[in-house]
């Protein structure tokens, strides 16, 4: 069975709600997080949005610390002004989740796992890939002081699970 955004659902239109879309570059992150602003007027964060030079991804590692810290500032903005917020980064590490998780704002997160692969629209060499594969960190749990993040495996429409 697909997983379905909460959008809709009452703890959506009581407090915002924050869907954190994790997993490998190709996996469908930036897809879905399109398809949440469409249907359900959430408003779509990554730090990829700050490795745009002349409408063009490019990936320069001497940026990715302030494109992350640029984006963490983006949305806890939106989430303190109401908006439903989704963020379709890598998430690779704990250390890249917990920025989102630790916000002082009353949103229901949801984590959700992102697990086919399509390939990577941004030419991203095998080495890194695999470096993300083999380093890749399970989410937090409620051991871990988090209460309100949920694991969920994301299926598209006309796909099997």
């Amino acid at each position: 069975m697909a997983a379905h955004p909460p959008a809709r659902t009452s703890v959506c239109r009581k407090n915002p709600c924050l869907i954190i879309l994790r997993g490998e570059p190709g996996s469908g992150k930036t897809t879905y997080a399109h398809k949440l602003v469409e249907m359900e007027g959430f408003r779509a964060f990554s730090a990829d949005d700050h490795m745009v030079i002349n409408g063009k991804y490019v990936f320069l590692p001497g940026r990715l610390e302030k494109a992350h810290s640029t984006c963490q500032k983006e949305v806890k903005t939106a989430l303190f002004m109401g908006s439903n917020v989704v963020v379709h980064n890598s998430a690779r590490t704990r250390a890249e989740l917990e920025p989102y998780l630790r916000m002082n704002t009353r949103a229901m997160v949801t984590v959700f796992k992102m697990t086919r692969s399509y390939g990577s629209t941004k030419l991203i060499p095998e080495h890194v890939m695999s470096r993300y594969r083999n380093t890749y960190e399970p989410h937090p749990d409620e051991e871990s002081g988090y209460f309100n993040i949920n694991e969920k495996r994301i299926v598209f429409e006309n796909e099997e699970e």
